[in-house]
């Protein structure tokens, strides 16, 4: 029996390189008649910065302007999702028949928040993208290496080409 893809996560951090990591998606839902999850994940400050910030304001009034801000960075990093999806689909599927299914954003570790999400939407595999940097000790970013080791499922790491 051939696996089927018909979950596709597509995990990405919005950079330069989200465009051919996307496109691989985009090929897997054409070829498998799949669906694709986008997520994006935000990492919160560290303790030490949110420390700094707390005793500047007042906790409270931290919290208050945490939360404002964070609402306003979801919804802001919503639309670019959307806006990118829609423009590489139209590029390279019929924009009538969008194969993206749903766009998240979470906040938490990159790995954690990925491997969570592909378990609430059932996925069947990840494509996520690698850094540009090769080397021995640079072949994958830390993101993409944890999910690759973490995950239970297939991951397909992208290496982006230069002419992307």
């Amino acid at each position: 029996m051939r696996p089927e893809m018909q979950k596709i996560v597509f995990a990405t951090d919005l950079s330069q390189d989200a465009t051919s990591v996307f496109r691989y998606a985009v090929s897997l839902a054409e070829k498998y008649q799949g669906r694709i999850y986008g997520i994006h994940v935000v990492e919160p400050l560290n303790g030490f910065a949110q420390s700094l910030v707390d005793s500047s304001l007042g906790e409270e009034k931290s919290k208050q302007i945490r939360e404002q801000k964070k609402k306003e960075i979801f919804e802001d990093i919503q639309q670019r999702m959307q806006n990118f999806c829609h423009e590489e689909v139209c590029r390279l599927v019929d924009p009538n028949d969008t194969p993206v299914a749903e766009i998240a954003v979470r906040e938490g570790h990159p790995t954690d928040q990925i491997l969570k999400y592909c378990e609430s939407v059932e996925a069947d595999i990840i494509v996520i993208g690698a850094h540009r940097r090769v080397g021995v000790t640079h072949l994958f970013g830390s993101t993409a290496r944890s999910v690759v080791h973490d995950s239970s499922i297939p991951v397909l790491v992208v290496h982006p080409r230069e002419e992307d």
